[in-house]
């Protein structure tokens, strides 16, 4: 089995409830990393990807989580956020004003976003 993440999909949205916000910071990020070459769609691609591959009986399944403040989720957006800090404020992505903003509201209870779609996908060699 092999997972992948597809980051593009299911985006914060807002209008769907107070506590759900698209964070400036969150979307540096994944500019950052698509000028890196990052595929965000990656994930929803494996399954094609095996079949390419020769392999039979493919499937997939996906998960996605609604991330809240104190969740592992959240602390791990945290230390990709914090990992990213200077490279993010170096491209003129965001400002440290808006990262500095960005992380407080990770503290905040009311806070929520979906994760990424993390995908599973398996096959058999023929």
């Amino acid at each position: 089995m092999v997972e992948e993440y597809d980051s593009c999909s299911i985006p914060p949205d807002p209008a769907l409830g107070s506590g759900e916000v698209l964070l400036p910071t969150h979307v540096a990020v994944l500019r950052l990393l698509e000028g890196g070459g990052v595929n965000r769609r990656y994930g929803r691609l494996l399954s094609g990807l095996l079949r390419e591959k020769g392999l039979s009986s493919v499937g997939a399944s996906a998960q996605l989580f609604m991330w809240q403040s104190g969740s592992p989720g959240i602390a791990m957006m945290r230390a990709n956020f914090e990992q990213l800090r200077d490279a993010m404020i170096e491209a003129n992505y965001i400002t440290p004003q808006q990262f500095d903003e960005d992380l407080a509201r990770l503290n905040n209870p009311s806070f929520m976003m979906p994760s990424s779609i993390l995908w599973s996908a398996w096959g058999k060699r023929s």
